[in-house]
């Protein structure tokens, strides 16, 4: 068939008839990107690198746009650009030559929502939460990418954020110079201890589908405020393994902020008693309560976790590794 159409034409000494390009083109990219790509180009990047799917295109090109410059964009220009608008703008009215440096182009305005976050989603977490505080716009990118995370870990954060050690120096007690026969004293360096629990707290408000909680290895002791976490309800998994200063009443306290709590980890938690296990047992609407964690706690005895599961049927998994008085 093919070498009867190349006789047939070749007696008029002409080519076959080509399809125009721009009619093998979806109208669609051609509205958006028709005067500022190449046809050819336009349809190479849809036909080769993107399968003819018109979404894939527009994407595809839509990425190449903050660097058609010939440069890349730094995310702190970016979010600098918004504290110069004013500035450029003055500028602009007085100068019309456009020679303005970098840090007067207005990138965050001319870059598309998808691009930002995609930019933004490299990012870590502590970096969407400083972004909530720059505008409107990047507040709202900000909650869509922690909108997604249901499961987090805390700990690296009251670490580095809220958990303040200071040194004080201890005075000598009154007529002490005294007593040492007029010798000088040295004072010792006292280390001092606070965390910052609104600051741990709100941290944990910005995060509104979490599911899955994490406070592990620290020295956090306001459990109380955990009542005034937003998205409380929705927490089924907590876990505060090797938290040094939980304790027994502190449990009564977890179980009623969270009442869709499924999972529990409190290993190495060595200030639990079996009197925290009464706690659980007292608690009459933990009854999602399916997985509890009490490895190496060597105050919990076998009577705590016999009277535990005696009265908490639903729960279907209990470890209890490493402890003092045996395994069950």
């Amino acid at each position: 068939m093919a070498e009867t159409s190349k006789l047939f034409w070749g007696k008029f000494k002409k080519s076959k008839i080509d399809t125009p390009i721009e009619d093998k083109i979806p109208s669609r990219l051609l509205e958006i990107f028709g005067t500022s790509v190449d046809s050819t180009l336009l349809y190479s990047v849809y036909d080769l690198h993107c399968n003819r799917s018109v979404t894939d295109t527009i994407e595809y090109l839509s990425k190449g746009e903050s660097s058609r410059d010939g440069e890349e964009v730094p995310i702190e220009v970016i979010i600098e650009s918004l504290r110069c608008n004013e500035l450029s703008a003055a500028h602009q009215t007085t100068n019309n030559n456009h020679n303005h440096n970098s840090m007067a182009r207005n990138y965050f305005a001319n870059t598309p929502t998808h691009v930002l976050r995609h930019i933004f989603s490299f990012n870590d977490v502590s970096a969407w939460g400083t972004l909530t505080c720059v505008n409107r716009e990047c507040r709202l990118l900000a909650k869509a990418l922690l909108s997604a995370i249901t499961a987090y870990d805390f700990s690296f954060y009251y670490h580095r954020y809220c958990y303040h050690t200071t040194s004080k120096k201890q005075q000598p007690p009154p007529h002490a110079h005294a007593r040492a026969g007029g010798r000088r004293l040295y004072t010792s360096n006292l280390r001092i201890a606070a965390d910052d629990a609104l600051k741990l707290i709100s941290h944990v408000n910005a995060f509104p589908y979490l599911h899955s909680l994490s406070l592990r290895s620290t020295s956090f002791s306001k459990w109380y405020i955990f009542d005034s976490i937003l998205n409380k309800r929705n927490v089924t998994h907590l876990n505060v393994s090797s938290s040094l200063n939980l304790c027994d009443d502190d449990i009564s306290t977890i179980m009623e902020a969270f009442p869709a709590l499924q999972s529990l980890d409190l290993s190495n938690c060595i200030d639990i008693t079996d009197l925290g296990m009464t706690h659980i047992i007292e608690y009459e609407r933990c009854d999602a309560l399916h997985s509890i964690y009490l490895n190496h706690t060597p105050l919990i005895t076998k009577n705590g976790i016999k009277q535990l599961m005696a009265y908490k049927k639903h729960i279907t998994r209990l470890e209890w590794k490493g402890s003092k008085y045996g395994n069950l």
